[in-house]
């Protein structure tokens, strides 16, 4: 365009596919987090919260641990396992066996 421009104008263009992009990202975020407080809130058997249990962290530590405990499916499951085993620091390991 030729002329003379008498005044500054800002010109903003709203591409509104991202925007609806975002606001979708949002919602299933938020779908989310809510549906997990809920399930965890109701106790559910497959959502108990692990990171307070020492059987989670007894699980990790290697195959032959994880062996006896079993894996973090439940913490009912971990419990009933874990009734009959011990544990013990042997030279610095940590050594899992099952109570005779």
């Amino acid at each position: 365009m030729n002329g003379t421009a008498l005044s500054l104008e800002s010109y903003v263009a709203i591409h509104w596919a991202w925007l609806t992009l975002l606001a979708a990202q949002i919602l299933v975020g938020t779908v989310f987090v809510v549906a997990t407080v809920v399930a965890t809130a109701r106790g559910d058997e497959g959502l108990t919260i692990l990171k307070n249990s020492p059987l989670a962290t007894l699980s990790a530590f290697g195959a032959d641990s994880r062996a006896l405990v079993g894996g973090t499916e439940t913490l009912g499951a971990m419990d009933r396992r874990a009734r009959f085993l011990r544990a013990q620091m042997v030279g610095g390991e940590l050594v899992v066996y099952r109570e005779q």
